[in-house]
């Protein structure tokens, strides 16, 4: 929904957004508008009910008592206008509408398109809009919210609804022409002589702590020759390329490698923890029946695709 068409509502959004995250300067960034027009907008609310909802000087700000009861009525009010739009948008149990999907490019790259292509051909007056994007919404009342979104973790933030879907089991691999060269890696500890390619992501934590059975220890490799990225792909191609070990790729998206030969999971006995996974949307009091087919719909092409495989290479004794 496009917040500046909608003034009424749009105000009360920018005011709720100023109380969750604690300063004009940020919900200004997070709205994509100006400090100014987020200053101008409070002051306005404020005239209208006149009460003093935000108690700011030059350190800091404070939600006063009649802020704290607006801050709760205006999220019931805003659910309920984005409940009426669902309602007026969608009167009759028909699959039928426009809805979006976001998730990470190579999510998209290579299970997105082909889940949402699928879906429409199977209901023909849907249409589906695939949005690639590393960075998401910060809460439930960004303007660039979209519909659905698989999304790693938890978002903070109310008005969100975190539906738990399979974990990403995260694997170390390497090609087996790098092992050839190098030589088979028994323990992690041996990863410090080679060359390493890390995944750089935000649920992933430097040193990874590692556990096989009762033992528990850190893998860093720091001091490796390597590289660090946050774009799968690229250092996907490099690993497949022969160039490292990589630390640590999703499992399920590239399984197609692994059943191929093209990869080979390495130390597989010891266990990085699993990535928790999430759709996440709007909270709301009615969701149209193309949202609840479609939700259900990818919930159920993650998991069947996010299960555990084991590849002849994983079965070997470390």
């Amino acid at each position: 929904m496009n917040i500046n068409k909608n003034k009424g509502i749009r105000d009360w959004i920018i005011f709720i957004n100023v109380v969750e995250s604690g300063s004009f300067s940020l919900a200004a960034k997070k709205l994509g508008i100006s400090i100014s027009m987020v200053s101008k907008t409070i002051f306005k609310l404020e005239q209208n009910v006149n009460a003093l909802l935000l108690r700011r000087d030059t350190r800091k700000m404070e939600v006063t008592e009649s802020g704290k009861v607006a801050y709760e009525k205006a999220k019931e009010i805003t659910a309920l206008y984005y409940s009426l739009l669902e309602e007026v948008k969608y009167p009759s149990e028909i699959l039928k509408g426009n809805i979006s999907l976001s998730a990470t490019a190579f999510i998209c790259e290579n299970f997105g398109g082909t889940w949402a292509l699928e879906y429409m051909q199977k209901n023909k007056n849907s249409k589906i809009l695939l949005k690639s994007r590393e960075g998401f919404f910060s809460n439930a009342y960004s303007p660039d919210f979209n519909d659905l979104a698989i999304k790693s973790g938890f978002i903070e933030g109310s008005g969100l609804v975190h539906h738990k879907i399979n974990p990403m089991k995260m694997v170390i691999v390497a090609s087996p022409d790098y092992i050839k060269r190098h030589g088979e890696i028994y323990h992690p500890n041996d990863l410090q002589d080679h060359v390493i390619m890390k995944l750089n992501h935000p649920k992933i934590a430097y040193p990874i702590p590692l556990s096989y059975n009762e033992s528990t220890l850190n893998l860093d490799c720091s001091t490796s020759t390597g590289l660090t990225s946050e774009n799968i792909g690229s250092i996907l191609q490099l690993t497949l390329e022969g160039k490292g070990v990589c630390i640590a790729l999703p499992k399920f998206l590239i399984d197609k490698h692994l059943e191929c030969g093209d990869l080979k999971t390495i130390i597989n006995k010891w266990n990085i923890p699993k990535i928790p996974m999430n759709l996440v949307y709007r909270q709301r009091k009615r969701y149209s029946p193309l949202f609840k087919d479609f939700r259900d719909f990818i919930e159920e092409k993650w998991n069947n695709h996010n299960v555990r495989k084991v590849f002849p290479d994983e079965e070997k004794t470390e």
